[in-house]
């Protein structure tokens, strides 16, 4: 099968190659009888696509986004109107007066402005949609006059002599092409995201055979030989796949292209909001797209985020706008009904805030800037309303707003919602999970009947400890809130091994270890315990690999274990037990940080102990106060 579809590949690309071949066999056979018919037809027809590339791109460019597409129907508007210039004064033509223009140096000038103009329209100009047009035609108008100047003054530097051939300058310009041509590759490809498959595609073979053709125009030595011929040949292929890239495949599916940058936004979006988790909040995840937003709806230069914070809907973040002269609001929620789906509104409508009683809509009026247009995003969940994002366009703002922006801000909405929703539904969850955790850590530790508090003190200082070490808060929160069940496996080690008064014997030490696997059973098939998992497996694990159940070394073993490790061994030195009297925190923490015989440093994960060290007195404050 992979046999068959691979010639039916090669037979594709066969017949897609013919109508070159045949092209290329009767341009070949025309420059054997008469070169000068060879030579018009080979440039007007790299012209007429040339002239075609500008007049599609130019009627079309309100259609796309990013502005290359303008700056390549100019670029090459006047790079075929240079070409045509040096056809129309090719030796033997007798069209101009003889000696004003040198057809190869129009012909380097035409390649300089090609190469430069594929540059600069897929890097600087690339998505500066804004650019002037009239400053754009400007700019082409200037350079390519001057160096029309130049070469009708005779001070541009000679491309050609009937004696020697092609000169230095000539084949040094050609490699210069050849080298911003290939910068033009390197840029396209970093910016292959913004492309389907087949626009990109069409663009790397329209450039590579600009360099074959270029390259040709280093070799030959006569103006009737092969390789001028040949560059004149790839050099209609790379305009054709210009022609291809941008404009042909635009016509054939405009919808594609208009909505693919909608498309890649939403995308981008989903990938935000999916990570939603590494935020330690809804408030910063919300600020986070806020910013966001000014990327995917560029027509809004302003904007403020209104959110519920206790009794009083503060303003969380604002661009354009005085944040502290904003959050002086503090409006009651009752006072600001949000609608529910988003609102476009003009300044001299009442838009959202009709929906609010005079004095809330005149403070919050006073206090923005003049504005041409808004756009409210409500922040709800299925439960109850949290406040809401309005961005906002400022009265010298000329930009329209797009019928693709509303639609995303459509698509924004109902997203947000699901995801508020999802993250307020985890959080319940969550709480419920951590409630449960602490009932079973209490049974667990009823089965060890001489521990106290230590459950307690467990997590609160694995929790100090974790802050410490910089982790995320729900991480940190994780570890506190997990640290209790530990020793949730002793639920299933017999009671008489675990209050046995005396020392244990080997048999009954062998089954005391096995408590740490025995937490398998009750936490390992829930995802909210994975945590919980880690730590109770491993806090017996000892960083120079010498702890149980598996004998981790190093940075294996979790880092919520690890800590939790050092906390138990603490909290363990400092406890009364039947076999040991209670040591005080100073002889506990030399203990742990210098060794004693049975306990080392390195039985701890150094950036812990690091921890442990930094924290001293707060953890011994907060061990005190449970005790």
């Amino acid at each position: 099968m992979l046999n068959s579809l691979s010639d039916f590949i090669k037979i594709e690309y066969l017949i897609k190659s013919l109508p070159f071949v045949a092209l290329g066999v009767f341009l070949y056979a025309i420059s054997f009888g008469n070169y000068l018919l060879f030579h018009v037809l080979a440039e007007f027809f790299s012209i007429l696509v040339g002239f075609m590339i500008f007049i599609i791109a130019w009627n079309s460019r309100g259609f796309f986004r990013y502005g290359y597409i303008k700056v390549l129907g100019v670029g090459f508007l006047f790079v075929s109107s240079i070409d045509l210039l040096h056809t129309i004064v090719y030796k033997g033509m007798s069209i101009l007066e003889s000696g004003l223009f040198e057809a190869t140096q129009l012909w380097i000038i035409a390649r300089y402005v090609e190469a430069f103009t594929l540059l600069f329209a897929f890097s600087w100009l690339f998505k500066k949609k804004k650019q002037s047009e009239f400053g754009l035609f400007l700019s082409y108008t200037l350079i390519v006059a001057g160096l029309l100047a130049a070469v009708a003054a005779g001070i541009f530097p000679e491309c050609y002599n009937e004696e020697t051939g092609l000169t230095l300058f000539k084949k040094m310009s050609e490699y210069v092409i050849i080298l911003i041509l290939a910068a033009t590759i390197y840029v396209v490809r970093k910016k292959k995201k913004f492309f389907n498959n087949t626009v990109y595609n069409y663009l790397i073979i329209s450039i590579v055979f600009t360099i074959i053709s270029e390259a040709c125009f280093t070799l030959y030595t006569d103006v009737y030989g092969l390789f001028n011929f040949l560059g004149h040949f790839f050099k209609i292929v790379s305009f054709w796949f210009i022609f291809k890239s941008i404009i042909f495949t635009s016509l054939n599916s405009p919808q594609k292209l208009i909505f693919r940058d909608m498309i890649i936004k939403q995308q981008s979006l989903l990938e935000l909001t999916s990570h939603w988790k590494v935020y330690k909040s809804t408030v910063e995840f919300i600020d986070k797209l806020f910013w966001y937003l000014f990327y995917i709806l560029p027509e809004f230069d302003s904007g403020f985020v209104l959110y519920k914070s206790g009794e009083t809907i503060q303003v969380i973040d604002a661009k354009g706008y005085a944040l502290e002269r904003l959050q002086k609001l503090d409006i009651p929620p009752e006072e600001l009904p949000i609608p529910d789906k988003t609102e476009l509104f003009s300044n001299d409508s009442e838009g959202p805030f009709r929906l609010m009683d005079d004095n809330t809509s005149a403070r919050i009026k006073k206090a923005l800037k003049s504005y041409k247009r808004g756009l409210l995003i409500p922040l709800k969940s299925q439960k109850a309303t949290h406040g809401a994002i309005f961005m906002m366009q400022s009265s010298t703002n000329a930009m329209a707003i797009k019928d693709e922006s509303q639609q995303l801000a459509n698509f924004i909405t109902e997203f947000l919602n699901m995801v508020i929703s999802i993250k307020e539904q985890g959080e319940e969850i969550y709480t419920a999970y951590r409630d449960f955790s602490h009932k079973l850590a209490q049974v667990a530790e009823a089965y060890d009947e001489d521990t106290g508090n230590h459950i307690i003190r467990v997590g609160e200082l694995s929790g100090i400890l974790a802050e410490e070490m910089g982790l995320p808060e729900d991480k940190a929160n994780e570890i506190r809130d997990y640290a209790p069940l530990h020793d949730v496996g002793k639920i299933f080690v017999p009671a008489s091994i675990l209050n046995k008064p005396g020392k244990l014997n080997d048999d009954e030490w062998a089954e005391m270890k096995k408590h740490t696997v025995y937490a398998n059973r009750l936490l390992s098939d829930d995802s909210y315990f994975q945590t919980a998992l880690k730590i109770a497996l491993y806090h017996h694990e000892k960083y120079n690999g010498g702890g149980y159940p598996d004998g981790l070394v190093g940075d294996d073993i979790p880092i919520e274990a690890s800590i939790v490790a050092l906390v138990d061994v603490y909290d363990a030195l400092r406890s009364k037990r039947p076999y040991k009297k209670p040591f005080t925190h100073e002889k506990a923490f030399e203990i742990i940080t210098k060794g004693d015989g049975r306990t080392s440093p390195t039985h701890f994960n150094p950036k812990v102990l690091e921890a442990f060290q930094s924290v001293e007195q707060p953890l011994m404050e907060k061990w005190d106060s449970l005790k």
